[in-house]
Formats: structure tokens, sequence, C-alpha cells
């Protein structure tokens, strides 16, 4: 059997409790994922975490944070694959076009968290400011000048959304952010990433592309759907997994 590996790591409130889990994909046991495109990392961590590993075992009731490059949000089925209890994680390189905030509008109303990463202001950016739950500001990228510049925008035009600081490394550090305002903290002063692994349970592939094919047909009814998914007993559980996932 194969491996599935995840990587979480904390996100901790102004008490220094667990708030919730950031993930990563991770193709082995190292702290960096190996694959270079945020569209195929995001792809294999949503495989990963909804038909290998499961939601609870990674995060248990908190919330998983899961990173999301503009490719996958315009394909407009992250509403489908993900539970609630999963925020979108919007990452610094996503374009803040009609197309994008029309998904980021569907996903919140949908009851997701929208997270802004990485960010740094920019007046084309104030739809999706609007639109978000909580803007994580990088400590390492900018003096506490321009940190408290941001800040200020943030709450002008998203009074109730959350502001977390990131790449903290020292509780110093922590210490004067915390002062500043800040709602949320993650770095490695607190903890680095850890890696969930799960064997994998290999399934039939022209079975799962004949499901993938199959389950995009609006002819096709749930008893083909079944008979499909009965021929494979790894499929069946993976399925089983998804479908029971929180």
């Amino acid at each position: 059997m194969a491996t599935a590996f995840i990587g979480r790591q904390p996100i901790f409130n102004r008490k220094l409790r667990t708030h919730a889990y950031e993930l990563l994909y991770r193709s082995d046991s190292g702290e960096k994922s190996n694959i270079g495109d945020d569209a195929a990392a995001t792809s294999g961590l949503l495989l990963d975490l909804l038909t290998e590993v499961g939601l609870e075992r990674i995060v248990g009731n908190h919330p998983g944070w899961v990173n999301v490059p503009e490719q996958l949000l315009l394909e407009g089925k992250l509403g489908e694959m993900l539970p609630t209890q999963c925020a979108i994680e919007v990452l610094e390189t996503v374009r803040p076009t009609p197309e994008v905030l029309e998904q980021v509008r569907a996903l919140k109303q949908m009851g997701f968290t929208i997270v802004l990463d990485d960010f740094a202001w920019t007046d084309a950016h104030k739809p999706l400011v609007e639109l978000a739950d909580v803007v994580k500001l990088d400590v390492l990228e900018h003096d506490d000048m321009a940190l408290a510049s941001h800040m200020e925008r943030i709450r002008q035009l998203a009074p109730d959304a959350k502001l977390l600081a990131e790449k903290i490394e020292q509780r110093e550090r922590f210490n004067d952010l915390q002062d500043m305002g800040f709602d949320y903290f993650q770095g490695y002063f607190f903890a680095r990433p850890q890696v969930v692994k799960a064997e994998r349970i290999p399934a039939n592939q022209l079975a799962v592309m004949e499901l993938i094919g199959r389950v995009n047909d609006p002819e096709v009814g749930l008893p083909e759907l079944a008979e499909i998914i009965s021929r494979d007993a790894a499929l069946s559980i993976k399925t089983l997994r998804y479908v029971n996932s929180p």
C-alpha cells in the first residue's frame, strides 16, 4: 500500500488555544511539498483529505484551512468537494476579477469561511477584503508601520473580519502583535507543520475514470453510479468516507 501525507500547522487565538489548522499537501513525509503547481498541490490535498485520510482525523472538530489557487476557484466545484468545516484560503496570487469575486461570494453564501492569504494592500483587492472573514498578514514581509496601515484599511472595509499574524518566530514578537490587536497567530514559534499519514487503499483506475465520467452525465441515475462503485471495494470505501465526512 502507498501512503497519503497531509501537513497541518495550527493557528492560535489570543489565549494560545488552537483555533484551526492550515492544511498543506505533502507528497512524502518531508516538511515541504514536492509539487510546484498550486492547483496540483491543492487537488492532491483535497483527494487525500476526503478519500484517503478523512478530515476528522486531521483536524478533529477544528476548522481546516485549504489554500485555493485561482484555477480551482474558477472551476466552481469547491462547494461540492469540501465540507463547510473547511475554510477557503484564497492565495495571494489570485486576481480579484469579476469571475473570482462571483465564486468567492457564492462560497461565502454557502457558509464557508473566506481567508485571504499573505495579504498586501492594493485598491484592486477592496472587493475581496469586503468578502473576507479572516485576513492574513506576513509579519516578516511588513514592518509595524505597514502592518498598522494594512490593519486600519482592512477594518474600514470589513469591520467584522479577523486579522491573523503569520510567520511569527519569537515570543517577544507575539507579545507585540497581540498589543497591535491581531486576533489569530501562526508561525514556527508556536509549531512547525506536522505530517499526518494514512495508508492508501488502491482503487481500480478504470472504475475511477468511469465513475468520474458518468457522475457528470445528467442522464445517469443513482443505481448506475452505485453499480460502478460496487465493482471495486477500495472505491466503495473511499466513496463512503467522502459521504460521511463532516
